[in-house]
C-alpha cells in the first residue's frame, strides 16, 4: 500500500490524521490543525478555521442522521451542521 498525499490547505500543514468519517456526501479528516471536509470534487475546507474555533488536532470524529462531531484538544466537543456548515462547541 502507498500512502496518497492530499492537499488539504494552501496556508500550512494540516499534520497528521487522525480520524476519518464519511457522511453527507464528504470525507471528514480529523488532523493536528482541525476538523477538515473534503467533498466529492475534491475540494478541502478547515471547518474548525473557518468557524473560528481552535484549529487544534481532532482525534475522533462520529455522525448522526443531523449532524457531524468531533474530539478536540482545548475545544471539547464539538457539532458540525453539514446542512448550514457552521460548528459550535458544546457548552
Amino acid at each position: 500500500v502507498k500512502p496518497v498525499k492530499v492537499k488539504l490547505d494552501a496556508r500550512a500543514d494540516a499534520g497528521p490524521v487522525y480520524a476519518l468519517q464519511t457522511a453527507f456526501d464528504a470525507v471528514w479528516i480529523g488532523t493536528g490543525a482541525g476538523c477538515y471536509r473534503l467533498d466529492a470534487g475534491g475540494r478541502a475546507e478547515n471547518i474548525s478555521l473557518k468557524n473560528k474555533l481552535p484549529a487544534t488536532p481532532v482525534y475522533a470524529l462520529a455522525a448522526t442522521e443531523k449532524s457531524v462531531w468531533y474530539a478536540a484538544w482545548g475545544a471539547g466537543l464539538v457539532q458540525i451542521l453539514p446542512e448550514s456548515n457552521r460548528a459550535q462547541a458544546s457548552e
